[in-house]
């Protein structure tokens, strides 16, 4: 599992992401973050690399990469679970959460990208308090037309058709 994290984020969970690793084979692995503020909360996005399918969670009590990493694979979990995607959860990424490792984001697009999302986030979180489940349902309906498939779930639902007929 990696995480391509800001230098923001490091600072805050104390982890030294010094390198840029190379893109995991497995594409459900692949997770960017960042962190932020929108009014008086501190606020995490995680965001599906090869997909933007993005979710957010309050900071609060996220202090070391320990429990960042907790709260991550717990919230990975219950958004690939909203939308359907249990079994991606629990057969290609379960199995590797002991293998974590924390990477500088290093795309310039990726980064782009995330920092765009931070941006609404911040807009929705402050003006009209949206909590993190409201921001990952709206955010996710939020077209990335740099993108061979805009749409996040759609993405994510493609990326798993394509996963289980390279298996076949």
């Amino acid at each position: 599992m990696t995480y391509r994290i800001t230098h923001k984020l490091a600072k805050k969970i104390k982890k030294k992401a010094t390198e840029v690793s190379p893109v995991d084979p497995n594409p459900f692995l692949e997770w960017s973050a960042d962190h932020f503020i929108a009014g008086d909360r501190s606020h995490i996005v995680l965001m599906h690399n090869p997909t933007i399918l993005s979710l957010y969670f309050y900071s609060k009590g996220v202090a070391n990469g320990d429990t960042f990493m907790s709260r991550a694979n717990e919230n990975i979990k219950g958004v690939l679970g909203m939308y359907g995607f249990h079994s991606v959860y629990h057969t290609h990424i379960e199995p590797h959460l002991d293998e974590v490792q924390f990477s500088k984001v290093g795309d310039r697009k990726l980064s782009g990208i995330l920092a765009e999302l931070v941006w609404h986030a911040k807009y929705l979180a402050k003006y009209y308090n949206h909590s993190p489940y409201e921001l990952t349902t709206k955010l996710n309906k939020m077209p990335q037309c740099s993108r061979e498939e805009s749409w996040p779930v759609r993405a994510f639902e493609k990326l798993l058709v394509k996963s289980l007929s390279a298996r076949s």
